[in-house]
């Protein structure tokens, strides 16, 4: 599938993007396995190393913090642009799994917050208009 989208610097959850090919498709409302469609009404533009893996992570640990995330990125979608704060919002969400997931270790010992989760992120103090 083919899809126009503007060139950001970050993508929809406040992560550095070098390339349009870092970008991957995030299903939002309905989820890949129950056919969710690839159409812009179900998702989201994430950086498919950093935050699209992260997200998913979150997901799988923290259900309520997922759906936070989810609901931020909806909104920015509504809005049909990126907003500063939505991406704090987003980051108060990320810093505070952080807090609790960040040196422990999945059941196969690797890292849960892995370093490119928090190393990827765009510095939102330097974002002056969004």
């Amino acid at each position: 599938m083919v899809y126009k989208v503007p060139i950001f610097r970050i993508d929809m959850m406040g992560y550095k993007v070098k390339s349009i090919d870092e970008l991957s498709f995030h299903h939002l409302l309905v989820p890949k396995q129950f056919g969710g469609p690839e159409s812009f009404w179900n998702g989201a533009l994430l950086n498919r190393p950093t935050s699209h893996d992260y997200l998913h992570i979150i997901e799988k640990f923290e259900p309520d913090m997922f759906y936070a995330i989810t609901k931020e990125i909806n909104e920015e979608k509504i809005a049909k642009k990126l907003r500063l704060e939505n991406l704090r919002r987003i980051r108060e969400v990320l810093l505070e799994f952080e807090q609790e997931y960040r040196y422990k270790h999945t059941d196969h010992g690797k890292l849960i917050v892995r370093d490119e989760f928090i190393e990827g992120r765009a510095d939102l103090d330097r974002i002056n208009k969004m």
